[in-house]
């Protein structure tokens, strides 16, 4: 689930960005506005939702909205760090529910929205500015101890063995193995970066510098047909050729591997990170199918209606224009009575 940091803190995000925007067109304005008035009834909807323990992707959809296109104030950064664990998985193996476990063993894991502190940084890798190592060392430089996780896993997961110490996972799809993920990543994740190179989200300078790394994610997730994010057979292709490669290369560095799948709960996970006081809580579950398939409905709306934006101030103020005209021109007319059969009763003149 991805918080909003605030409809109030997003205008200060907006400012301090107004430089690097200053090339967006008007109707990125109109968005914003949009996005801060959606922001203060998908708050408080997401506020009872959490409270009820349920999740509606509709909302949240509309929660990542505002979030992206308002920015926002975030808290202070943690003290600089390294990174600890590296989750080598593809997105939709369970990589949001191993967040949330991470979590709650006390881990800081990079997942989500995070993706955004480094717009700068992937811009500069791409550009042949920092290396691949570097950005791992930022990473952890952020306050970040855990990576991976469906972001930088196909990206880094090769470069990750060299950090002393680290943890290594490859999370497995939870059901369904590769023809279940190619299903799941088709209808969602995949459709998200395809659509995330588009506008109107290529009007915000951060989706503009994350451009070059949607399109190699997406290039990597189909097995180089990025203009075909839901071809299943390359999905199903590009995840056997994943799950192996990542296998292979840990083996011959001799490096410890945790394969992992989220239904087989906290056991594995807490032996392998040598947690001593496992949870005895349920292991967190996130982004079910239902919920990113509402996800992916509310980024559809915003992909192929968006040049009906303009239109929303005429609508406005036709609205307007319409209540005020029946308010001063209609409010004082007394309405005709009706008889009980909704017929009218007309009115006797009076003799002289």
């Amino acid at each position: 689930v991805v918080h909003v940091h605030s409809c109030t803190a997003g205008t200060a995000g907006t400012a301090a960005d107004a430089d690097a925007d200053a090339d967006a067109p008007p109707v990125v304005m109109l968005a914003r506005t949009a996005a801060a008035l959606l922001c203060v009834s998908a708050h408080a909807r997401m506020d009872d939702l959490i409270a009820e323990g349920n999740t509606n992707g509709y909302w949240i959809g509309i929660d990542v909205l505002a979030s992206l296109f308002l920015g926002g104030q975030k808290p202070p950064p943690p003290a600089p760090t390294k990174v600890k664990v590296f989750v080598a998985g593809l997105p939709r193996t369970g990589t949001g529910s191993l967040t949330l476990a991470l979590k709650e063993l006390g881990y800081r894991p990079l997942w989500g929205e995070d993706l955004f502190d480094f717009a700068d940084e992937l811009e500069s890798l791409y550009a042949g500015k920092l290396s691949k190592a570097e950005l791992l060392d930022t990473i952890g430089a952020k306050g970040y101890n855990a990576a991976g996780l469906d972001l930088f896993g196909p990206l880094l997961y090769e470069d990750a063995a060299d950090i002393p110490g680290v943890k290594l996972i490859l999370t497995e799809r939870p059901v369904g193995g590769a023809a279940g993920w190619a299903d799941s990543v088709g209808t969602t994740v995949g459709l998200h970066y395809a659509w995330f190179q588009s506008r109107p989200f290529t009007w915000l300078s951060d989706f503009r510098k994350l451009g070059p790394w949607f399109r190699d994610t997406i290039t990597y997730l189909t097995d180089g047909k990025p203009d075909e994010p839901s071809n299943r057979a390359a999905l199903r292709a590009a995840h056997d050729k994943h799950q192996l490669a990542v296998k292979e290369t840990y083996a011959r560095l001799g490096k410890e591997l945790l394969v992992y799948n989220v239904k087989s709960g906290w056991g594995p996970l807490c032996e392998f990170l040598e947690v001593e006081a496992c949870p005895q809580t349920p292991f967190p579950r996130a982004n079910d199918r239902d919920m990113m398939m509402a996800i992916t409905w509310v980024f559809w709306v915003v992909v192929n209606c968006w040049p009906l934006l303009p239109l929303l101030p005429i609508l406005l103020v036709t609205w307007l224009g319409i209540g005020l005209y029946r308010c001063f021109c209609g409010c004082g007319r007394r309405p005709a009575t009706r008889d009980k059969f909704g017929g009218h009763i007309a009115k006797s003149k009076k003799r002289a």
